[in-house]
């Protein structure tokens, strides 16, 4: 395979034939090509648009056997004996007998005598159990990405939180990246440790020079460089023991070492390997290694994104590529809130809403208490670049404490990952004067500017805008204006209301009728 591979093009990696979960690196030693063939991690497949291991409910593979298998069935997962593939929607799924059962090679069986003592790999304990934080909490603003939510795992950069949609919340499950790599939060993916910026890196603590463990190896470990995790290896004959590299004395240590072509995946378009169908988005064409394209069918309800060149749960909206109307922009979400609580513009996104619906009709709108939320899925890293629209009816409640402050809404939870506010922000001041505030962040300019204008009481219409010139606040129709250049700064928190954006404020209370976001200027 590697053989059709310019030298100078080397390293690279390949998807093997014929299995899932293998892949191989294409790599120069001494001037001659190399193929080594390497297998992910138990449960995981090789990913080629990311070009790394991958959750294999998240991966499309031509050589999953659940592509023609009936629904239902099971494979088994490397020599577990409690996870196992299930088929579903032809795809595999990473699956786990309860316990006291075992799998057998097709089904979950009783094991009375406790003979299998394996880990479920999806299971959340005991990682979830000790943080002492319910699903949602883990799940919260996570990022929406072919039907699974993620976020990174708190207190650990090798693993990250995946979130399953589970009626108006999620049921959260500890994975962890294969060993050397970190969650990237912007990939939604796991990356070599020495290309991601992780919050909680122990090298930002330890210090350059320092050493620490690398889970899962007795020989790797981590070399701190700037404030980064750089994958290491002892020598031949050594093991990493809690801060360095001892003699193994009984030779007990086995494993291989971490090198450079380990941690580079090398990053592939899919456009360039991936295309649509006109006309039926349910199909694409694949381009294969003889250079021949077959066509293959997105799983389940997915649909393949001409954008992205990839199926995705996700609703596919291209505001560029909307239909023109008469005032030539629409909506991107619009939900009046009067019937029924749907977003009514053409994409029809999905979107979590656990605020409580009144007077259903032609006057509905919904109320929040400090536990309810509004999320916006389809926002979730989303490139607002120099055109963002906000409307919104709002009304505070008389309950409101005096002297608090609440985010309407935001993308941004808290900080954001960059330690830095949310792209675009709604809030309300309580005080001797309520005051609407209103910002927009963008790249060119981090000193975020707050607009004011007062709240009188009431129901009050309320209006963001950023032009890639300005920001403008209305509020019934009274405006302030501020001067602003650049992209609007991406945030991979999702668009929602109900949650805190920046420390200080408090979730969000009161009365939200009319929604709309326009990604064009209206």
């Amino acid at each position: 395979m590697c053989n059709s591979i310019s030298i100078s093009n080397l390293p690279v990696m390949m998807r093997a034939r014929n299995k899932c979960n293998i892949y191989i690196e294409c790599i120069v030693v001494n001037g001659v090509r190399q193929a080594i063939a390497k297998e992910c991690a138990a449960g995981q497949f090789w990913d080629v648009a990311s070009q790394s291991c991958k959750l294999a409910d998240n991966v499309v593979c031509l050589y999953d056997p659940c592509r023609v298998a009936p629904a239902g069935s099971a494979f088994p997962i490397g020599l577990s004996c409690t996870s196992y593939y299930q088929c579903k929607n032809g795809r595999s799924l990473v699956s786990c007998c309860d316990q006291a059962e075992q799998f057998t090679g097709m089904t979950c069986q009783p094991d009375p005598t406790d003979i299998c003592s394996d880990t479920c790999l999806i299971t959340t304990n005991p990682q979830i159990g000790a943080l002492g934080m319910t699903d949602d909490e883990l799940c919260e603003g996570c990022v929406i990405y072919d039907g699974y939510g993620y976020n990174p795992f708190p207190g650990d950069c090798n693993m990250f939180v995946q979130c399953a949609p589970m009626g108006t919340g999620f049921q959260a499950f500890a994975m962890k990246c294969q060993v050397g790599f970190f969650w990237s939060q912007s990939t939604h993916s796991c990356a070599p440790a020495d290309q991601i910026q992780c919050n909680n890196d122990r090298c930002k603590t330890l210090g350059d020079g320092s050493q620490h463990y690398m889970t899962g190896s007795c020989r790797r470990f981590y070399q701190c460089a700037q404030e980064k995790s750089i994958p290491s290896c002892c020598n031949p004959g050594f093991e990493f023991i809690t801060d360095t590299c001892v003699q193994d004395a009984d030779n007990s240590c086995t494993d291989e070492c971490v090198t450079k072509v380990d941690t580079a995946p090398q990053w592939r378009d899919p456009c360039t390997y991936q295309r649509g169908i006109v006309g039926d988005n349910t199909i694409f064409e694949q381009l294969q290694d003889n250079g021949n394209w077959i066509q293959l069918t997105c799983p389940g309800a997915s649909r393949f994104n001409p954008a992205s060149c990839y199926c995705t749960s996700t609703p596919i909206n291209n505001p560029t590529v909307i239909a023109p109307t008469v005032t030539g922009c629409q909506p991107t979400a619009d939900f009046p809130f009067n019937n029924d609580l749907l977003d009514q513009s053409p994409s029809r996104m999905q979107a979590l809403n656990t605020a409580k619906h009144e007077q259903a009709g032609p006057n509905g709108y919904i109320s929040f208490d400090s536990n309810d939320r509004l999320v916006m899925w389809q926002f979730a890293d989303f490139p607002f670049k120099q055109a963002v629209e906000i409307r919104i009816r709002y009304r505070l409640p008389l309950s409101a404490d005096n002297g608090k402050r609440y985010t309407i809404i935001a993308n941004c939870l808290s900080l954001c990952e960059d330690g830095l506010g949310p792209g675009v922000y709604l809030g309300i001041q309580t005080g001797d004067t309520d005051e609407i505030i209103g910002m927009v962040d963008t790249a060119d300019d981090n000193n975020l500017q707050e607009l004011r204008l007062p709240y009188n009481g009431g129901w009050v219409d309320l209006l963001l805008r950023y032009d890639g010139i300005k920001v403008r606040l209305e509020v019934d129709g009274n405006s302030v204006e501020a001067s602003r250049t650049g992209d609007i700064s991406k945030r991979q928190t999702a668009l929602l209301l109900g949650r805190f954006a920046i420390p200080g404020d408090s979730n969000l209370i009161g009365d939200v009728d009319d929604l709309q976001v326009f990604t064009c200027l209206p």
